[in-house]
């Protein structure tokens, strides 16, 4: 037996919950598998946000900001998020919590680097162990 999870969503972003397993077709090597077992859930997540504040991002920062503090309007009681903050330097912002004000207070606080550019790829490691950490089974 393989376990798949999978999330499915709509043309304007919202989860789609209906699905049956007739729903499915899963393949592998291009020969069709059944689908045997079929069990929505809406399991909670644990995610990093990586935001980029190198200098290329100062007239974007606002929008990216913006966008951070909506994601975090989405958390269902359940979900976690750790920010971690990339430029010249990876630091992270806050430690994985569910509580919405703290998110938001520690994404207003985030200001564009002076200089230098993005260390993304340390960023990512640092995001990798992060959601290890948080029990979300990311692979490096």
């Amino acid at each position: 037996m393989v376990i798949l999870s999978v999330a499915v969503i709509d043309e304007k972003g919202a989860n789609v919950t209906s699905l049956r397993k007739e729903d499915f077709e899963v393949y592998e090597d291009d020969v069709k598998q059944e689908v045997s077992d079929f069990l929505p859930v809406e399991a909670p997540f644990n995610l990093v946000l990586a935001l980029d504040t190198s200098i290329s991002t100062r007239s974007s920062l606002g929008l990216i900001k913006k966008a951070a503090s909506n994601f975090t309007d989405q958390l269902r009681p359940s979900d976690r998020i750790s920010i971690i903050e990339i430029d010249s330097q990876v630091r992270q912002v806050l430690d994985s919590t569910g509580d919405r004000k703290k998110l938001k207070l520690a994404i207003q606080r985030i200001a564009t680097a002076s200089t230098g550019g993005s260390k993304i790829y340390d960023g990512l490691a640092l995001a990798v162990k992060q959601v290890q950490k948080a029990g979300g089974g990311a692979r490096p």
